[in-house]
């Protein structure tokens, strides 16, 4: 027998790794299907007689370094805030990944808020989070009974986009709002200082998903 053939216990272990592989990869499925970048999710109005804000697919979280909107990369998460509050609020925020909105309040022009503060977020408020690698915005549509209500770009990148839910609870006379995710734990909540104050729980205002495009037909020889 050549010495370079392994011997049999390595070659059991290593069918018995790659069945693993195998059966993990059958048991997760396959990845979630996301809108294609550029792909309209939908739009949300603020406040009655604003104009609605569209919230834009980023695909497989890419970047085309020549498509800028007037707000930033399109259609990264930081891009949706800037647009959001130039649009609502007519400031202009922009600079910098996510990660560093919130620690930048002051030069943005905002009123920081940190998780646990006794400031309750609003809508209209934006939510930070400095978790890697570039961390991750989202503008706060309603608050709930059930929760925080969001609307993003570029964390699902479908519909889901558009109508988030954030744990919310108060204890000892403070606010906390769950993360985003397991690695993007809620720093604060920065707000614009024409919001007006926080009112009690509202009753969410659902934003309006973009219209399916309708099935294409086949050309007639007629």
């Amino acid at each position: 027998m050549s010495r370079f053939m392994p011997k049999r216990s390595q070659l059991a272990k290593a069918f018995f790794c790659l069945a693993i592989v195998v059966q993990l990869t059958v048991l997760a499925g396959p990845a979630a299907a996301v809108d294609p970048w550029g792909t309209v999710l939908g739009a949300y109005k603020a406040a009655p007689g604003s104009s609605p804000v569209t919230a834009f697919s980023n695909g497989n979280w890419e970047w085309y370094p020549d498509r800028l909107s007037g707000h930033g990369k399109k259609w990264q998460c930081v891009e949706f805030v800037n647009r959001f509050y130039a649009a609502v609020y007519g400031l202009a925020i922009e600079g910098g990944d996510a990660k560093y909105y919130f620690q930048r309040a002051t030069n943005k022009g905002l009123i920081a808020c940190p998780n646990g503060s006794m400031a309750p977020p609003q809508p209209g408020d934006i939510l930070c989070s400095e978790g890697p690698p570039y961390g991750h915005v989202a503008i706060v549509r309603a608050v709930s009974p059930e929760g925080l209500h969001i609307i993003q770009q570029n964390w699902f990148n479908d519909e889901r986009d558009l109508d988030m839910v954030l744990s919310l609870k108060m204890e000892g006379g403070r606010y906390f709002v769950g993360n985003f995710g397991p690695k993007h734990p809620i720093c604060g909540w920065l707000r614009s200082p024409q919001a007006g104050e926080p009112g009690k729980f509202v009753v969410p205002v659902k934003a309006t998903p973009a219209p399916k495009p309708a099935p294409a037909q086949s050309a007639s020889n007629s």
